[in-house]
């Protein structure tokens, strides 16, 4: 009886600390109807090349990636880099070419754009 008491309370207090963990450093993106206006960075760049709204060309569908992708501040930085700098990994082999004509303020509109198709 003792044991399994003790062993209620371990699962509790790790199930609680790690939520509080992710939460903390997690916080959701209160998006607005503004936020759909990334798209026309997109139309005006080359992201069409690679990427399209709902299907797989060279790279995800940026409907793919909203549902991979929470809208969380760390979620907004790490993909607004990913557009500026490049990378692969997250999806296979084939990289992603950076964009470095693109400035942050860019990248953090086509994110949260792309966050919009979540709905």
């Amino acid at each position: 009886m003792i044991k399994a008491v003790f062993f209620v309370v371990i699962i509790t207090m790790i199930s609680c600390s790690s939520s509080k963990k992710v939460a903390a450093n997690d916080l959701e993106i209160n998006l607005t109807d503004e936020d759909k206006n990334g798209i026309g960075l997109i139309e005006k760049g080359d992201c069409f090349t690679c990427h399209s709204i709902n299907d797989k060309l060279i790279g995800p569908s940026f409907t793919l990636i909203s549902k991979k992708y929470r809208a969380t501040e760390s979620n907004l930085e790490m993909l607004s880099k990913k557009i500026m700098t490049g990378g692969s990994g997250h999806w296979g082999k084939i990289p992603m070419t950076p964009h470095s004509s693109v400035s942050k303020d860019e990248a953090e509109s086509i994110v949260k754009y792309i966050f919009t198709l979540k709905n």
